[in-house]
């Protein structure tokens, strides 16, 4: 099983960021770590370890959440990620578990998550799993040639025109 705590020291949290960052180029610079420690304190970024080896990492900055009548303290989830190495293997459940078991402990009623994934919009999976809204209106897209077809639903259930 995977212990999962906060970071105890620069290079736990460089290791821990690392588990997201290295899907990135070039790797981070220890001046980038520094920087970001300003703001994401060692003791909001979790890492998961395998023994010695840290196999994943989740972040929390330290956010006020505008809210209807003021703000509340909120959990900004962030540098999120698990070596391809350990997916599907209970690494990121432990990590969230741990971290929002944390967020609790803090006070923080919520805790947010801006999802993205750099790979969705320049690969084009979003345009053939996810389709935004047509750009243009419908009578103005090319027509679709003879002999193609495609599920009428993607798998986000998003129904795509005929």
């Amino acid at each position: 099983m995977f212990e999962v705590r906060p970071c105890a020291d620069q290079d736990e949290y460089a290791r821990a960021i690392g588990a997201i960052g290295q899907y990135f180029n070039p790797p981070p610079s220890e001046e980038f770590f520094e920087r970001w420690a300003q703001t994401l304190p060692h003791d909001r970024m979790h890492a998961a370890f395998e023994q010695e080896q840290i196999v994943g990492g989740a972040g929390a900055f330290p956010f006020e959440l505008s809210v209807p009548g003021g703000s509340l303290p909120c959990a900004g989830v962030t540098a999120v990620g698990v070596h391809p190495t350990h997916r599907r293997r209970g690494v990121l459940r432990s990590m969230m578990d741990t971290q929002l078991r944390d967020v609790h402990e803090r006070g923080e009623p919520i805790a947010a998550l801006w999802a993205s994934e750099e790979t969705s919009h320049t690969s084009g999976m979003r345009s053939r799993r996810c389709p935004s809204p047509p750009a243009r209106p419908a009578s103005s897209r090319p027509k679709r040639p003879v002999g193609c077809s495609r599920p009428s639903t993607t798998p986000c259930g998003v129904s795509v025109p005929a």
